[in-house]
């Protein structure tokens, strides 16, 4: 069988052209370059026209290299002069020491008072309006900070409550808040 078109490269007679005898050097062969390249500088890099040796290697830095690195280090230099410069000074406190015993004995006060005023009230315990403290009074269900201080104010204003009726004189208590709290209630 014969191949047709280019012919096989092996046989020189079934080619259209003549090859020749002896192999040139091509990519399939591995033969020394007779003519090799002269290395050249890397084209990026700008050669240092005041420098005399223009190879350049890894560790050389070009003129532009030197004057960018020498001009960050002088930003860092004023950088850190201008921090000392504006440091603020220190200001004395114009506001009274404070005392810390003072403080801690103040909110352990506030503290106290908070747990008085929502500890709930015991089972069968009452309070008389006309001698409990805004303390005592806060601590009945319904009756918050606001309407326990109307409660003393008319008490002081209007005199000591009779019954548990005169508890209606206090804005904010009618009738159904007395019934809520008739059973929390003592009047003596």
């Amino acid at each position: 069988m014969r191949h047709r078109g280019l012919g096989h490269p092996k046989i020189p007679g079934n080619a259209p052209f003549a090859f020749p005898r002896t192999p040139t050097p091509g990519p399939w062969i591995l033969a020394p370059d007779p003519h090799p390249r002269i290395p050249t500088p890397n084209p990026r890099i700008p050669r240092d026209p005041v420098s005399t040796n223009n190879d350049l290697s890894p560790m050389q830095l070009t003129g532009a290299e030197k004057r960018a690195i020498l001009f960050v280090g002088l930003l860092l230099v004023l950088a850190g002069a201008a921090q000392l410069r504006e440091r603020p000074e220190v200001i004395a406190a114009e506001e009274p020491v404070v005392d810390l015993r003072v403080q801690l004995e103040t909110v352990d006060s506030a503290i106290a008072e908070t747990e008085r005023r929502t500890r709930p009230l015991a089972p069968g315990e009452t309070i008389n309006p006309n001698t409990a403290s805004e303390e005592d009074l806060d601590r009945l269900p319904g009756i918050g900070p606001a309407l326990a201080a109307r409660i003393i104010a008319e008490r002081e204003r209007g005199g000591p409550f009779r019954s548990l009726e005169d508890l209606e004189r206090v804005p904010g208590i009618g009738p159904a808040k007395r019934e809520k709290l008739k059973r929390y209630l003592r009047v003596e």
